[in-house]
């Protein structure tokens, strides 16, 4: 990519570096996505500049958990932000209440994580929203 970029080509040619840089947090945050479902996958990104400067960009470590993967992603100070969350199954008041049969609790299951809803603790940006089925 970077050789394509900065090769010699008339001025109407050039990719202005506002598209590289939208692309580029486009590809980062498909791969934070990938790497924080991956469980068990250690995962290295590496960034090399023109000069030839090698720094990591993203790194797992073959995490068995999601959580242990988001801070290998976003550091540790994150996990102190976030909220584990785990469906629990209803009770049979609350199946009657909605007139729900208790043979369609089971139709999906609900885990993760968000953020905390202490001030100062969540983001306003959608850049860490994150959303996986069947993994």
């Amino acid at each position: 990519l970077s050789k394509f970029v900065f090769k010699s080509t008339s001025k109407a040619e050039r990719i202005p570096i506002k598209i590289i840089k939208r692309e580029f947090n486009k590809m980062a945050q498909l791969l934070y996505a990938y790497c924080l479902v991956s469980t068990g996958i250690k995962i290295t990104c590496i960034n090399q500049t023109q000069k030839g400067s090698k720094t990591t960009f993203v790194a797992t470590n073959g995490c068995k958990s999601v959580k242990e993967n988001i801070s290998c992603v976003f550091g540790p100070k994150q996990l102190n932000n976030l909220i584990e969350i785990k469906q629990c199954r209803p009770d049979e008041e609350v199946l009657e209440e909605l007139k729900v049969s208790a043979d369609n609790c089971d139709i999906f299951n609900l885990s993760g994580y968000i953020s905390s809803c202490a001030h100062g603790m969540g983001r306003n940006t959608n850049d860490r929203q994150f959303y996986f089925i069947n993994s």
